[in-house]
């Protein structure tokens, strides 16, 4: 070993080579020497067994040509094989050298199964003998093959020394190197084991493989009936007898089997025109009758579903609770630290299941809102279902923001504001972020259609995030943040397709809800703080194109604030925003005449070409200004310093009201007039009080009053008659729907009522036309950049 190490160290060496020499080399020359005198060993005792095994066939070969043949039926397998090489012999179909060597080369693979082991000792005449090779025996298992003993049933003195011989050089391994002797158990076990075994297998009954052989072929038969009997469900077709009788298993006696069978019930109800899934085949375990239903009426499938939706919560609560209350309230209470939930686990569960697959396929607006009612009573037992709880949550997010009809909607919002206030981390955070996207994803666009259903959104959104503030704080610093992203890469772009980033109506809906959030809970949490970024990212939405072209845009942001600076009574510096808009050329000049419809202010983004220096135009401009101005200084119209906040739009309204044209002076007189009025109360007021500028606190309870200003008065009323302008609107756009669907209606019936039909299509195809010019006029706004330009440089001069 000296002399190896040495003659490996005179070549050069790796680092590698050079550590597996120095800590494994010895230990691996001596294991290689250890396993080689093993396997010798093994294979000298191989070589004896199939010599003595020879011998003693040749003998045995001998016997049997002296002695008288047996019939058939006397023969064993064994006397069979060795009678039919004696006639062989005798009938020289094979010579003495094609004689069989041994037992062993004709015995079959202890792995083969029996019927292989029987055709192969049957055919054994028609085989090749020489092609033969000889089985080792399975020492894994300790058993020896059945039929023929072979020749290691006979041990000699010899074997048991070289068996001890073997057992003590093993030992030896063991103690000086354990890793390897634990790899040879791991790898080798036959080595180890070599010779184990063989006694056990010399008393085993020979009886027993004619009973197994014998048995066989029944077990097979009554394994696939069985198989065949459980893939071969019995279909129940569903009476109104049996519905009564589950249900009053179910609900009056509260059985476990009976509520089993309404499950199953629900479930083929559940998939009416499909194949049921086997994905709760535990449900069954071999009851074969509870397979399936078969639901042939429609009134038994609306009687069964109306009875779970109703009263298998009932069914649930008692069996998990107990007898509950008519009054007691369980749907706080944790389900899964009932005594009795493994028991239902499984029902649970695949009602549920089964319950969200029948959800996501409604179209019916009724049948939705009465299982969403339904389904938010249920929501502790969905807890524990953390996939089904995601799953009803894709599921309603969709119907909240899409459906028409109003009341599905609502109760859609019911189900997941129950979940975000009921449902443990992260469900409360999933309610809040995809109640927002959804909101974002269905208010791409606004139109009097579709106004509802916006205010109705953002007030949802922020109802939502009204529930954890904390939590409602980390969403919007994250979104509020996504806006002034999205404008500062509008700002550093300056192009048109950057503009239109911002300047769309998915933007300022998304200002239109935080708006409204912090607004409502800003006062005393973490959303005040994000106040100032939101006001700072409006400021810059309306000075990212300062032009006349934009002032719609311009009028909904400043909306927004005020909102938020009455909500809030954070003072927002709105007016001068408000004020330039007066002394804009568009709105000064002289207005040039024209015919187009005026535009509509409260569903409009930006003022096409043709209506640009327009009289209605100025009119529309100016009467906003006023509203927004008066609803500005009405928000602080009860402070005591509402005078001198004052001062500068009463001075610039003035100096501007003699330049502005004839018919738009009118409204800006109005609004001075009411600024004169609250000055002088307020005026009047502090007058009688003996307040200081040092006592906050009492000039604070100032503006405390439950006294209305003149300001405040007249906001008051341009509010109403605004959102009554707005409701017309509305409800004229709900009668040009039902103009259009009856008309299509009328088409179809009565194709012989020519007036009517032609008339209806003679004011749809104006409607179209009309839609179809604006759209004209809004394309060929978007294209004209230049005048855009020319109209900025005029705002600077």
């Amino acid at each position: 070993r000296s002399s190896d190490l040495q003659s490996i160290k005179m070549v050069k060496l790796t680092k590698s080579t050079k550590k597996f020499s120095k800590k494994h080399l010895a230990r691996t020359i001596e294991n290689r020497k250890t396993a080689q005198k093993i396997n010798k060993t093994k294979e000298r005792k191989l070589e004896k067994a199939l010599a003595r095994d020879e011998a003693k066939k040749v003998g045995q070969n001998v016997s049997n040509n002296r002695q008288d043949k047996k019939t058939l039926e006397e023969m064993n397998i064994d006397e069979f094989m060795e009678q039919g090489f004696a006639d062989a012999m005798e009938n020289g179909a094979l010579s003495e050298d094609e004689l069989p060597m041994s037992d062993v080369e004709n015995h079959t693979d202890p792995k083969q199964t029996k019927k292989e082991k029987q055709n192969k000792t049957l055919d054994a005449k028609q085989s090749n003998p020489k092609n033969s090779k000889p089985s080792k025996p399975d020492t894994k298992s300790g058993k020896q093959p059945k039929g023929k003993k072979v020749a290691a049933e006979v041990s000699s003195e010899e074997d048991e020394d070289e068996m001890n011989q073997h057992k003590q050089e093993l030992q030896s391994l063991k103690d000086k190197d354990p890793e390897f002797f634990r790899f040879l158990e791991e790898n080798d076990q036959e080595l180890l084991g070599f010779g184990e075994g063989d006694e056990e297998d010399e008393e085993e009954d020979g009886e027993a493989l004619d009973h197994e052989d014998a048995d066989e072929h029944e077990e097979e038969g009554t394994t696939k009936e069985k198989k065949k009997k459980k893939k071969q469900p019995n279909n129940i077709v569903l009476t109104a007898s049996l519905l009564a009788e589950i249900q009053h298993s179910a609900l009056k006696e509260f059985s476990l089997n009976g509520l089993k069978k309404l499950i199953v019930a629900f479930r083929s109800a559940c998939h009416l025109h499909e194949h049921a899934d086997i994905e709760d085949a535990k449900l069954r375990k071999g009851d074969n009758h509870l397979a399936s239903y078969t639901i042939h009426e429609s009134s038994l499938f609306n009687k069964l579903m109306l009875f779970c939706l109703n009263h298998i919560g009932d069914i649930f609560n008692h069996h998990l609770f107990g007898e509950v209350k008519p009054d007691e309230d369980v749907s706080s209470r944790d389900v899964t630290k009932s005594p009795k939930y493994k028991k239902v686990q499984l029902f649970i569960k695949t009602f549920i299941n089964n319950l969200l697959h029948f959800l996501g396929q409604l179209t019916e607006p009724e049948m939705l809102a009465f299982v969403f009612q339904r389904v938010s009573k249920l929501i502790h037992l969905l807890l524990p279902f953390v996939k089904a709880l995601r799953k009803l949550i894709k599921i309603t997010l969709p119907v909240w923001g899409s459906n028409p009809s109003q009341d599905v909607r609502v109760h859609a919002f019911l189900l997941i504001r129950a979940i975000a206030m009921k449902a443990p981390a992260p469900f409360p955070e999933l309610c809040l972020k995809g109640i927002y996207l959804t909101y974002v994803r269905y208010s791409k666009f606004l139109s009097w259609k579709n106004f509802e259903n916006i205010v109705f959104m953002s007030n949802c959104v922020a109802e939502i995030y009204g529930i954890d503030m904390s939590l409602s704080y980390q969403h919007a610093f994250v979104y509020i943040r996504q806006m002034g992203i999205h404008l500062r890469n509008a700002i550093i772009a300056k192009g048109k397709d950057a503009l239109q980033a911002v300047y769309n109506w998915q933007f300022l809906n998304c200002l239109r809800v935080w708006s409204k959030i912090l607004g409502r809970f800003s006062k005393e949490n973490e959303l005040g703080s994000l106040i100032y970024p939101f006001v700072q990212i409006t400021f810059g939405v309306l000075k990212l194109r300062p032009t006349s072209k934009y002032y719609p845009l311009r009028f909904h942001c400043i909306r927004f604030l005020n909102e938020l600076a009455a909500s809030t009574h954070v003072f927002i510096p709105v007016a001068p925003y408000l004020l330039e808009v007066l002394n804009s050329s568009d709105v000064i000049k002289k207005p040039k005449p024209s015919t187009t419809k005026p535009l509509d202010y409260g569903i409009s983004l930006k003022v096409p070409d043709t209506l640009m220096k327009t009289k209605s135009f100025q009119e529309g401009a100016v009467t906003e200004v006023v509203s927004l101005l008066t609803t500005h200084l009405a928000v602080y119209s009860q402070s005591i310093a509402f005078p001198e906040l004052s001062l500068p739009a009463v001075m610039f309204l003035k100096k501007r009201q003699k330049t502005l044209p004839p018919n738009v002076r009118k409204p800006v007189q109005q609004l001075l007039e009411r600024i004169e009025q609250t000055n002088k109360w307020i005026t009047n007021r502090r007058a009688n009080s003996e307040l200081t500028p040092k006592d906050l606190e009492k000039c604070l309870a100032f503006a405390s009053t439950k006294e209305e200003s003149p300001l405040t008065k007249i906001a008051h009323e341009l509010t109403k008659k605004r959102d009554q302008e707005q409701g017309n609107k509305i409800a004229a756009e709900l009668e040009k729907k039902q103009e259009w669907s009856s008309g299509q209606d009328e088409e179809d019936d009565d194709d012989n009522d020519d007036e009517r039909t032609v008339g209806k299509k003679r004011k749809l195809e104006t409607k179209h036309q009309r839609d179809a010019s604006e759209e004209e006029d809004d394309d060929q706004a978007e294209d004209e950049e230049e005048e855009d330009e020319d109209d900025e440089e005029e705002e600077e001069e």
